[in-house]
């Protein structure tokens, strides 16, 4: 029988106590290790992931009154790291049923939020009215504010003998004055492909500006009227059913309260600065000599289908 008070006994059953005390302890910090290091993994995707459906929101939201007009986009990637991550989608324009590839944008952000957006293609000015869209050599379309006096013009109305009549063209009409929205309607030929509508938020005082507004810049809604394509109708109406003042005023109301007070004032009176029509140069020829055309200017030209 082993003596209980045997020294030598003794340390040994200590020394195998604490072996495996040690052991306890060990693994038990392994699996706090391992929680904790789960919990942080888990946490900080759900953290990130909740970010980034945030700044999906937010630039979505945005896109539906501030964004080229003619253009839509689709084919969004995700990249996530370490307290950041990326959203790039692709953007198409389309003129009448002609699709074309305009840009690739890549929204960046931070476990703070939104970051930046940045974008493979990018503008060269010509002259005073004429921007060219780059890689692809597309014109950019320009806007002239109503109030504003300009150096020059453009007139692209009376160059249209230049275009073949198997093309497609966007222009964008900047008017003489901004009206309501339902003035517009009735004030424009009934057979005109209208596309998009330029809400007119600039400062109402008369002022002289060197440059006009470029398209991409510019407050406004896509709402294709029954003459344009189906596919151009269906391409071109956003998922959030903004294509009246009334629910642009609404959408705009989560973005910039200020800019929803003015226009809201304006809503009745000046709204409307311009629109975006599409055709041929037989379609657009309707429109030349029209008193209420300040400005007219081209942007893309594509082949009929």
């Amino acid at each position: 029988m082993t003596d209980p008070f045997n020294e030598k006994e003794l340390t040994k059953t200590l020394k195998k106590a604490k072996q495996r005390t040690l052991l306890k302890m060990t693994v038990v910090a392994l699996l706090i290790s391992v929680a904790v290091i789960a919990a942080s993994f888990y946490g900080h995707r759900y953290w990130i992931g909740k970010i980034q459906t945030e700044v999906m929101l937010e630039k979505v939201n945005e896109q539906a009154f501030m964004s080229s007009a003619n253009t839509f986009t689709t084919n969004v990637s995700e990249t996530q790291g370490f307290l950041k991550g990326t959203m790039t989608q692709q953007v198409y324009k389309i003129i009448e049923d002609t699709i074309i590839p305009w840009d690739t944008q890549t929204i960046h952000y931070t476990n703070k939020g939104f970051e930046s957006t940045t974008f493979t293609s990018t503008t060269i000015s010509v002259d005073d009215t004429t921007e060219i869209h780059i890689p692809d050599g597309q014109r950019i379309m320009q806007f002239y504010v109503p109030q504003y006096q300009y150096k020059t013009y453009e007139n692209d109305l009376a160059n249209m003998k230049q275009y073949p009549d198997d093309k497609y063209i966007e222009m964008a009409i900047s008017f003489e004055d901004s009206f309501p929205f339902e003035h517009v309607q009735k004030m424009l030929p009934k057979e005109l492909h209208v596309t998009w509508y330029w809400v007119n938020d600039f400062d109402s005082k008369k002022q002289k500006r060197d440059m006009p507004e470029l398209d991409g810049d510019l407050y406004g809604f896509s709402a294709p009227n029954k003459n344009t394509t189906v596919l151009a109708q269906k391409l071109l109406t956003s998922e959030e059913g903004i294509n009246t003042p009334e629910r642009f005023l609404e959408a705009l109301k989560t973005y910039s309260k200020e800019d929803y007070e003015l226009l809201k004032k304006r809503q009745h009176k000046k709204f409307i600065a311009g629109v975006v029509v599409t055709g041929t140069k037989k379609d657009l020829a309707i429109l030349k000599n029209q008193s209420y055309i300040k400005s007219s200017s081209i942007g893309a030209v594509v082949d009929k289908n």
